[in-house]
């Protein structure tokens, strides 16, 4: 059955992220808080309630402004790191090489995010310049490993899981797609994604 569509997701993958002790200096700088008391708070967070749309941006926004006391303007800059942080800086090597897959392949994103990061990732990377569909996990209410949300984008495509390769940096990610039958690549680094890629899309 020959390959019709490539998946990839965003963070490691489409972008080059750094480590949340990167956000919590910001904070640091910013507000003077203590970075254990910042690393414990970041900890309170439920990444599955957040990747989901149960944890709304306004509920972070406000959860960050009780507990240290920030008033509006205040928060909207704390956001803004957090925003620069999530976001991180476009892997070019991989996006590029998303890009020419096209018209050939049909070329989809898969993201575990939260709510507001289509706007920014719209403003920062143009993400729908290039991707389509574009499935976001907190829009749909399913997060990867969870196999509804692969059959959800496969639904999109209109492609049998044979048809479609996906692309991911965590484990768990690839294992729960290769069980329904999807060809699944660990992303390591560009070179070697893109070197498997070629031999993957060559072969089919």
């Amino acid at each position: 059955m020959p390959i019709r569509a490539v998946i990839f997701d965003v963070g490691t993958v489409l972008v080059h992220e750094e480590p949340v002790e990167r956000l919590l200096e910001r904070w640091h700088v910013r507000g003077g808080v203590p970075l254990d008391e910042l690393a414990e708070a970041v900890a309170t967070l439920d990444p599955v309630a957040t990747a989901t749309g149960e944890v709304s941006e306004r509920q972070l926004a406000g959860a960050l402004a009780a507990r240290f006391d920030l008033d509006e303007h205040q928060v909207a800059g704390w956001m803004a790191d957090f925003w620069d942080w999530y976001c991180g800086t476009s892997n070019d090597m991989v996006r590029d090489y998303a890009r020419a897959l096209r018209p050939r392949y049909r070329v989809a994103l898969l993201s575990n995010s939260m709510d507001g990061a289509r706007r920014e990732e719209s403003v920062r990377l143009r993400f729908e310049d290039d991707f389509d569909p574009i499935v976001y996990s907190h829009e749909v209410g399913m997060a990867k490993p969870d196999p509804r949300v692969f059959e959800h984008t496969l639904s999109l495509l209109g492609c049998a899981p044979r048809e479609v390769v996906f692309v991911d940096d965590r484990i768990e990610n690839v294992e729960a797609a290769q069980a329904l039958g999807i060809r699944s690549l660990r992303h390591i680094d560009s070179v070697s994604t893109m070197s498997a890629l070629d031999r993957l899309l060559d072969r089919f």
